[in-house]
Order: C-alpha cells, then sequence, then structure tokens
C-alpha cells in the first residue's frame, strides 16, 4: 500500500499537467453521469403520482423531421373524432402548448384550465 501511495504522489508531481488532465476529464465524466442518471429518473417517475399513470400516453404529432415551434396545427374537429373513435382511448385532450397555452377535453364533464 505505501509503494502504491508513493508512485502515485510521484506521478502527480513529475506529470502535472496529464494529471490536471486527468482529473478534469474524469471529473467532467462524473457530472455527465449524474445528469444522464437525473433525467433517467425524472422520465421514469413521470407521472407516477396518478393513481393509474400506466395507463396514461402522451401521442405527439411532428412532421418536420426537426421539432418546431409550432408542432403539427390539425383541426379540432378531427382530432375529436379521432379520440373519440378510436376503441383503445378511454378520454383524451388536445394541448397546443406556446400557441394557445390551453388544453381542451374532449369530455365536456372535465374542463382543463391553465389559469
Amino acid at each position: 500500500m505505501n509503494t502504491i501511495l508513493r508512485n502515485l504522489f510521484y506521478t502527480l508531481r513529475r506529470f502535472r499537467t496529464a494529471s490536471c488532465l486527468n482529473l478534469l476529464g474524469l471529473s467532467a465524466a462524473f457530472a455527465a453521469f449524474v445528469v444522464m442518471m437525473m433525467k433517467v429518473g425524472y422520465e421514469r417517475s413521470f407521472n407516477t403520482c396518478y393513481p393509474e399513470a400506466d395507463r396514461i400516453a402522451i401521442l405527439d404529432i411532428n412532421i418536420d423531421e426537426e421539432p418546431s415551434y409550432f408542432g403539427c396545427v390539425l383541426p379540432r374537429g378531427f382530432l375529436d373524432y379521432v379520440i373519440g373513435n378510436t376503441p383503445g382511448i378511454e378520454c383524451g385532450s388536445i394541448y397546443a402548448k406556446g400557441i394557445f397555452d390551453v388544453a381542451f377535453c374532449t369530455d365536456p364533464d372535465k374542463s382543463i384550465s391553465n389559469n
């Protein structure tokens, strides 16, 4: 153990620049790993506060390959028709974030407001 520490300190003294670069690279790698794991944790726990969270699904429609500010604009009647006539969908909502900042729900008994 004493020899290992002596070799470590000798290397740190002899090759200062390489040692600093190695420590900076290792620190950056650990920081990137922590940020990625935080994102994974967030994605795995998103919407888990709802009782039946495994039944919630989000459909995001985007025509362009690159995400745009407006995304895809579809008529409300068409979306209501698709939500109402798809057997697997019990209730749906239409949300156009950034355009109107308002959500519309297809069930008239359930109203959603962002105010």
